[in-house]
């Protein structure tokens, strides 16, 4: 009878560790998960990209956390992993990165957080993204014009024309040609299909149209090469990586 009751004993732990098994190796989640904050950069690096298409909430939490890493590389790759993710609290995750003084304070960080904002296509970022939008900070400006041209709505058009008479050069004098000036236009045209040159065609035809005007679903460039470089800023490149491992395995296999 003991015998028999260690024999059923035996066997019920046997059952229990078949039906909940230990989790595998190779699990990017787990990965992530249990990397030492000592890590190597290259370590860390493989180990965001590995979670970079999980649809798992669970993923934004440990993905923030290397967003505030001391190693730029690291915190820039995290921001971008938030960008792209299919997670939707990932939106919020970016948006309190916002408070991070830190992070912040590198211009090149700010400024793909702002681009990671408009990824997202949410209406509800316009106002944040339109705030300061003439940073005098080197890329800041330029990466909200363009952030808004991604989140496709009226309020965004509204926005960037406002924000046409606010570029002031040294000397207070209007820059028509400078790197923001052509954000701000490439920005408009991507939301309108239109192309004007000054300030005043832009309030003009905006003024008329906007009773009645929808921005397109997707840009409507004139120009063929804009709408290459539009398409390819906006790409998901954790996705497309993913596509061209595929088709390599897949060609490997066929030879």
């Amino acid at each position: 009878m003991r015998c028999l009751a260690l024999c059923l004993a035996l066997l019920a732990v046997a059952v229990a560790q078949q039906s909940v098994p230990a989790p595998s190796a190779a699990d990017p989640l787990l990965i992530l998960r249990e990397l030492p904050r000592k890590a190597d950069t290259a370590t860390k690096v493989a180990a965001l990209r590995g979670v970079a298409l999980l649809q798992d909430d669970t993923v934004v939490a440990l993905v923030q956390r290397h967003a505030q890493d001391e190693d730029a590389a690291v915190r820039k790759l995290a921001i971008q992993v938030l960008r792209y993710s299919p997670v939707d609290k990932a939106e919020a995750a970016l948006v309190t990165l916002l408070d991070d003084h830190e992070l912040n304070k590198d211009e090149t960080l700010h400024a793909e957080l702002l681009m990671a904002l408009g990824q997202r296509g949410n209406p509800k970022m316009v106002k944040l993204l339109g705030d300061g939008i003439w940073d005098t900070r080197k890329g800041v400006p330029q990466a909200r014009m363009l952030a808004l041209s991604h989140i496709r709505c009226k309020e965004s058009i509204d926005c960037l024309v406002d924000s046409l008479s606010l570029g002031i050069t040294g000397g207070g004098r209007k820059d028509e040609k400078g790197p923001e000036r052509k954000a701000i236009n490439t920005a408009l045209t991507s939301l309108s299909g239109e192309s004007f040159a000054t300030e005043h065609e832009w309030r003009q035809w905006w003024k008329a149209a906007r009773p009645k005007f929808t921005p397109s679903a997707t840009p409507r460039f004139q120009d063929d090469k804009q709408q290459q470089q539009w398409e390819k800023l906006w790409s998901n490149p954790f996705l497309q990586a993913e596509r061209k491992a595929e088709r390599k395995a897949k060609n490997d296999k066929g030879n």
